[in-house]
């Protein structure tokens, strides 16, 4: 039996994405934190599923003798300093010049989602490393 090609791969890092977004976020989206911890899970997954799906886990693994939990560690410090900034610039309020005061909003998800898909049909992130 053949093993997944790459684009089967990605489809169910696709699919893992979407589902904990929906889970996470539709129950619970009068909280404050349903956005925040429905987008944090799914980017965590899109960036282990590319790690998987590109099979690059052994070059930033085994290759360099790293540990994962190292590669965990840099992961939720990048999480942790995109959710204190995003609350940073909700603090701000009507003060902060040239209304930075946006945050987490539909627009900033869509345009940021926009890229990441041109990204990844431009093959970018097999170029990465």
């Amino acid at each position: 039996m053949r093993p997944p090609s790459v684009r089967f791969k990605r489809q169910i890092v696709s699919l893992a994405v979407v589902f904990p977004f929906i889970v996470f976020y539709l129950p619970f989206e009068d909280e404050s934190w349903s956005l925040y911890v429905a987008l944090c899970v799914s980017y965590t997954i899109l960036v282990f599923g590319l790690l998987w799906s590109d099979g690059k886990w052994r070059k930033y693994i085994d290759v360099h003798q790293r540990k994962a939990r190292d590669l965990m560690q840099g992961h939720a410090v990048f999480l942790l300093v995109m959710i204190l900034w995003s609350g940073y610039v909700d603090l701000q309020g009507p003060g902060c010049p040239n209304g930075c005061s946006t945050g987490l909003t539909t627009n900033s998800i869509t345009s940021l989602s926009s890229a990441v898909l041109e990204l990844s049909r431009s093959g970018g992130w097999n170029r990465v490393g």
